[in-house]
């Protein structure tokens, strides 16, 4: 027996050993620096993802003090840091989404998922028309009657602290679903903005690196029978109670398309059902409607809360927001709309600060595979190579942005601002970046009508709070969330 197990051992060493020098001999990366174990494992990377519970991003930033512009960080994956290599990557033709991270959202066959080019251009060209901005200032006003809804909700409380966090959350999660769907969740009317859905989608994003790794959790977690869900916390129910509102609506539509014509609005139904040859299946039904729940309403909701936190930490800044926008609307209770707001250079200097500094939800680096050989960067890359790059790298880059951690809307209006713009990558670039239209005109509406018609007081407010954050994909931000206190208005 103890032969044996020699020999099995003596084997495992050989085999192992032989794998070093062929990985070694043959290897078209060796000449990038990085960790010797990144270069044999993929482990690497899950071990500061799942067991360092999202410190990658983290880890990345010694990497490049160490390593310089280029790090490897995979057996077949590089990392770069520079803004050339960023537009090379992600404004290039020839590259195409790695799959792994993709498959381990439950998105499938959405048009975030796809890693053929063409299916996702065919998506983009049918849902395209839904977020342009002749549809979004059709549905202006379905955002601004779920803003005075946010409003009125704080108001019926004044001197009450609320979780700012959740409370926008509310509002974002109502918008997208009534603009793509038609319907809401009705977050807005839930005591203290603790909607089980919502709730479950804040607390669920750091479990997402484990659905990477361990794929065949996502499996169970979409086929699991509801007797299972039931025994669950109710927060960690959202998943299903997603699906079954996603469902709800597509088996609606699919059931009766003449539910179509009758609908008071455009959704992303007409859109995705309008053309017999290239309708979708029910299963991208169900992982486009998903998608957008998810993303629609944190981008925006991460955007504005980070604002709202360095607005409400800077006196200055608050101040000469809220001058801006008296001076053109000098009675908070007239209406004001989005184009008029968007003309405001101060509070559009905030709103791309806002972006800048939380990277409107997507922080981790979005992988690319080489289609050819190619140079990124200024460094020559083979073809098949993963390739990628964080936004935060870019937003935080101290050559583009001076002192780049510092929240500072004036550096938009300076007169290189128009240069400095293309460096702002918060919805990504080149054709499969994020379509952000509808983002802008609910920042524009939230950051106007919040700061001109509410007196808010910070609490629970700290130095370190939206500071740092760990990586599960979106931030998950380090410190307090921000609460606030409403006070009555004063008389302007």
């Amino acid at each position: 027996m103890l032969t044996l197990w020699s020999m099995f051992f003596s084997c495992a060493g050989i085999l192992f050993l032989l794998s070093i020098i062929r990985r070694w001999m043959f290897d078209k990366l060796s000449r990038f620096p990085g960790p010797w174990i990144a270069s044999y494992t993929g482990l690497y990377r899950a071990y500061y993802d799942v067991i360092r519970s999202g410190c990658l991003l983290t880890q990345l930033e010694k990497l490049h003090e160490e390593y310089g512009p280029v790090v490897r960080i995979g057996p077949n994956e590089l990392h770069f840091q520079s803004s050339a290599a960023y537009f090379d990557i992600y404004c290039h033709g020839n590259l195409t989404k790695e799959p792994t991270l993709y498959n381990s959202f439950p998105f499938h066959e959405a048009s975030i998922s796809y890693v053929d080019r063409q299916d996702a251009a065919r998506r983009r060209e049918l849902l395209g028309p839904l977020f342009s901005r002749t549809a979004i200032l059709k549905f202006e006003f379905v955002i601004q009657e779920k803003i005075d809804r946010l409003i009125a909700r704080l108001e019926e409380n004044n001197g009450d602290v609320f979780d700012f966090h959740m409370a926008i959350r509310s509002a974002t999660i109502d918008i997208i679903a009534q603009y793509c769907f038609a319907s809401s969740f009705h977050a807005l009317d839930f005591e203290r903005f603790q909607h089980p859905i919502l709730v479950g989608l804040q607390t669920g994003v750091t479990s997402s690196w484990i659905l990477k790794y361990i794929p065949v959790m996502l499996t169970a977690l979409e086929n699991a029978p509801d007797w299972l869900i039931d025994c669950l916390p109710r927060e960690n129910q959202f998943f299903r109670d997603m699906r079954l509102y996603a469902a709800k609506q597509i088996e609606m539509y699919l059931a009766s398309p003449d539910c179509l014509n009758l609908a008071d609005q455009q959704t992303i139904f007409h859109h995705l059902l309008s053309s017999p040859r290239n309708k979708p299946s029910q299963t991208s039904l169900m992982g486009e409607t998903m998608a957008l729940l998810a993303a629609g309403h944190d981008t925006v909701g991460g955007a504005f809360t980070v604002g709202a936190y360095h607005i409400l930490s800077n006196v200055k800044i608050h101040q000469r927001l809220v001058r801006e926008l008296q001076d053109i609307w000098p009675d908070p209770h007239s209406p004001m709309t989005y184009e008029t707001l968007e003309k405001l250079p101060y509070l559009t200097a905030v709103i791309k600060e806002s972006l800048r500094l939380s990277h409107a939800g997507v922080v981790s680096n979005l992988p690319r595979v080489t289609g050819e050989p190619m140079n990124i960067g200024g460094y020559d890359i083979p073809r098949g190579t993963v390739v990628s790059m964080s936004a935060v790298f870019m937003h935080w880059n101290p050559s583009i942005f001076h002192e780049p951690l510092v929240f500072n809307p004036e550096r938009w209006l300076k007169p290189n601002s128009a240069d400095l713009s293309k460096y702002l990558v918060s919805f990504s670039r080149g054709s499969r970046m994020c379509l952000g239209s509808l983002a802008w005109c609910e920042l524009y509406l939230l950051f106007g009508h919040i700061f001109r018609r509410m007196n808010l007081t910070p609490v629970k407010i700290a130095e370190k709070d939206y500071k740092t954050f760990r990586d599960f994909f979106v931030p998950v931000w380090d410190g307090n969330r921000l609460h606030i206190r409403v006070n009555p208005m004063s008389d302007d």
